[in-house]
């Protein structure tokens, strides 16, 4: 029997946390900002997109798959590094020219709340500061939230066992540069089959992060 499930996630940054938009925004004059973008009522709002907390929720199941007793995983953390593979990874996130994933996550947008802070670019060499080299980081500080859907289509029960261990790695996972989240379930907002609920390792773990 497969399922189908939408799953409320919440988290809240435990170590202040940056999502770098990969290049200059003319909303931010920060070296490295987030993603801003114009919202329907002219304020700005962080966008946080989707594909990096897939991201890190492969890297935690990579990390943590051996614990379910799956076998001949592709350790990879590189989705184009796993092209061919047919592990547990794959079956849940796929791989590029491979079968589509079967876990979709829902990019969120926030308040603008993130902090400018100026860093100095150390010299690996000599461990002393470059003459010149200030550089601006913008982060959510500790203890800011976000919401994020994350949904899963015909999934096994085993499917379903790791995609609930990799949330439940998440938490002592590096999100964006070097960033830490706390995370929770939101019961009210989410869709979990009753069979699911029901599975040992699923209802410890619901009754562990859920809220």
């Amino acid at each position: 029997m497969n399922y189908a499930l939408t799953l409320s996630i919440k988290l809240t940054t435990t170590k202040k946390l940056t999502i770098g938009s990969g290049g200059l925004t003319l909303i931010s004059k920060a070296d490295v900002p987030f993603i801003k973008i114009k919202r329907a009522d002219n304020k700005i709002g962080l966008f946080i997109p989707g594909s990096t907390i897939k991201g890190v929720l492969r890297t935690s199941l990579i990390r943590t798959a051996h614990l379910l007793n799956f076998k001949d995983l592709n350790a990879s953390v590189y989705p184009g590094e796993k092209v061919g593979s047919s592990d547990i990874v794959t079956s849940l996130f796929g791989c590029p020219g491979g079968p589509k994933g079967k876990i979709i996550v829902d990019s969120c947008m926030i308040e603008d709340i993130a902090q400018t802070i100026t860093h100095v670019r150390i010299n690996d060499k000599n461990r002393t500061a470059e003459e010149g080299a200030l550089f601006s980081v913008q982060y959510l500080p500790i203890g800011s939230s976000f919401n994020i859907k994350i949904k899963g289509e015909n999934l096994s029960l085993e499917e379903s066992r790791a995609l609930f261990l990799s949330i439940l790695e998440l938490k002592y996972e590096r999100v964006g540069k070097s960033g830490l989240v706390d995370v929770s379930i939101i019961e009210s907002e989410s869709k979990i089959p009753d069979e699911l609920r029901k599975d040992p390792l699923i209802r410890e773990i619901l009754g562990g992060i859920s809220k």
